[in-house]
Formats: C-alpha cells, structure tokens, sequence
C-alpha cells in the first residue's frame, strides 16, 4: 500500500524538509526507511511512502533548526482505511516486542 501525506507551507530558513519513514526496531533501536517528499523548500508538498501494510508503523518529521527540542517526529500504526493512528514510541517498541 502507497500512503500519501500533504505538508504544510513552512518557513525554510527555520524547518528542514518534511520527511517520512517506515520504522522497525533493531537491537531496541528505532530504524528508519525513508521514503520521499515531493515539493519546494518553504512550499506544500507531498510525503510518499510505498510498501506499507495495516499493522505497519510509520514517522513524519521536519527538523527546526533553531531549537533542536522542538524538531517534529511523530510515530503512526496504519489502519486499513489508509489513515494512520498516533501511537508512542513505547506503544511502537512493544508491538515489535511483545
């Protein structure tokens, strides 16, 4: 399944480019397989993101330059309507291990 997410206008001399990625664990350890943003820096784009099943766990992201603390990544389980429901790092490590 290809999921697709609109982005935001964002200031480019603040934010980095939007990222998204599909997430599993190895070691304990988050691992991250990209996938691509298509857009202008400072415009809207789009994230896109193949090769996802239900079940399956995703992050988006974007980089504030300014305050490191503030930088945006957010964990998803997608559901089989193609929406993707919010769920906590720990949720995300206990579904790889039960």
């Amino acid at each position: 399944m290809k999921i697709e997410r609109k982005t935001n206008r964002y200031n480019e001399l603040r934010y980095g480019l939007p990222w998204i990625a599909k997430v599993r664990f190895e070691a304990g350890k988050i691992k991250y397989d990209f996938g691509v943003w298509i857009g202008d820096k400072g415009s809207e784009g789009l994230l896109v993101l193949d090769c996802l099943e239900p079940g399956d766990l995703y992050a988006t992201g974007q980089k504030d330059f300014r305050n490191s603390k503030q930088t945006e990544n957010d964990l998803f389980e997608l559901l089989p309507d193609g929406t993707g429901q919010s769920i906590t790092k720990v949720q995300a490590y206990k579904k790889f291990n039960p």
